[in-house]
């Protein structure tokens, strides 16, 4: 998630960042000893990797590796005076937990694209890059968390967090292509924030102006499903035919949410003008409240006729099916039930294909993992957990 710069409400008793570190050492001195670490890592991995599978495809992926690694490294270099908690303070002389589990999620992300330089991997090997792509997302979840406990909150973390994310997201989508998951028009969503970066660089370089964005409930929770989408993407479980289903439903918002942020920050539209307050009361009324009460009403007869026309999936994964149906059914935990709702239908199309049914089904289930179940729900206590942050980036 994205790191704030404002000191923690409870910083560790006595720790001060801007203290001189021990014998003078300076944060280029601990950069280096950054590079060392990703080198010993990058061959330990590829000892293992020469072990596990083809030897002479071991030097290929620790080239393609390390040229990820170079870049993520190089980057931390150029910008780290930003190793500071505001423009105007003291430089930190030390990269702090945060931003060290942040360079650690980038190894992982470094490690997981050697993979886009060889075949695609076979045996014990398929499994390593989405281990390594799930693991620099679990750490996602704790370096700004670790970064402001430990009174470490800079804007060098801020800006490697961010700048990961959209990495990460573009090679889980470039992994997933060439592991024959998903179809190679889903690079474009990877693309989407690169171009909008590349697209406000290029206003400013005209003299054009650029605006503000509204603060957003939906982006963090957009992000967060996104990365979970590819990480189950690179898992060999569910087919390409339910992953592309799956992709569409849960990529397509967030597509439409950078086109709609294009035209806030170019001033096609304004947040505060009639044109945004329709845009945003359709959204609301339509997308947010009515499609999930209409997918409330047709899955259980999908659910159903499935059920009757095919004694519905196998026994070993039925139970996360019903329980994931009447979870969505009555709103309560909806989102979690359209989890267990996606890995059962999942596997079932996987073994026996995807037909209208189950299509139905996977594409609801993972609409209500977007939108929620909207009103006339029981219970949703995660809503008030994934939409608690503001974030007002993209």
């Amino acid at each position: 998630g994205v790191r704030h710069s404002y000191p923690p409400t409870s910083p560790v008793r006595g720790l001060n960042p801007e203290r001189p570190s021990k014998r003078g050492a300076t944060l280029e001195s601990r950069w280096w000893t950054l590079v060392g670490a990703f080198a010993a890592s990058l061959a330990v991995a590829a000892l293992f990797a020469s072990l596990a599978g083809n030897p002479g495809r071991v030097v290929t992926w620790m080239a393609g590796a390390a040229l990820v690694a170079g870049g993520i490294l190089a980057f931390a270099r150029l910008h780290l005076d930003e190793n500071r908690r505001t423009p105007s303070s003291p430089r930190i002389e030390r990269f702090g937990p945060g931003n060290a589990v942040t360079l650690a999620r980038g190894l992982a992300l470094a490690m997981a694209a050697g993979f886009l330089f060889v075949p695609a991997p076979e045996g014990i090997l398929r499994w390593a890059p989405p281990i390594l792509y799930t693991t620099a997302i679990v750490a996602d979840l704790f370096d700004g968390v670790l970064a402001r406990r430990a009174n470490f909150a800079t804007l060098l973390g801020a800006r490697l967090d961010i700048e990961l994310d959209g990495l990460g997201v573009l090679l889980a989508l470039l992994l997933a292509v060439h592991l024959g998951q998903l179809s190679p028009w889903f690079i474009a969503v990877g693309l989407a924030r690169p171009l909008f970066a590349v697209g406000l660089w290029w206003r400013r370089r005209q003299g054009l102006p650029t605006f503000e964005l509204p603060p957003s409930r939906h982006r963090k929770l957009l992000a967060g499903i996104q990365m979970g989408f590819l990480s189950a993407a690179l898992w060999p479980v569910l087919g390409p035919q339910a992953l592309t289903l799956i992709g569409v439903c849960v990529l397509l918002p967030t597509v439409v949410g950078f086109g709609r942020d294009w035209l806030v920050v170019s001033g096609r539209i304004v947040p505060s003008g009639r044109a945004y307050e329709l845009l945003d009361r359709w959204n609301d009324t339509v997308v947010v409240k009515g499609l999930p009460l209409l997918l409330r009403l047709l899955m259980p007869a999908a659910f159903v006729s499935l059920w009757l026309y095919d004694p519905l999936l196998e026994s070993a994964v039925i139970l996360f099916a019903m329980m994931g149906m009447a979870s969505i059914a009555v709103g309560v935990l909806g989102r979690v039930g359209a989890i267990l709702l996606i890995i059962a239908v999942g596997v079932h199309a996987a073994i026996h294909g995807l037909d209208p049914l189950t299509s139905i089904l996977l594409a609801g289930a993972s609409s209500i993992l977007v939108f929620g179940t909207g009103p006339a729900s029981l219970w949703k206590p995660e809503e008030a957990y994934i939409l608690s942050d503001v974030d007002a980036g993209v």
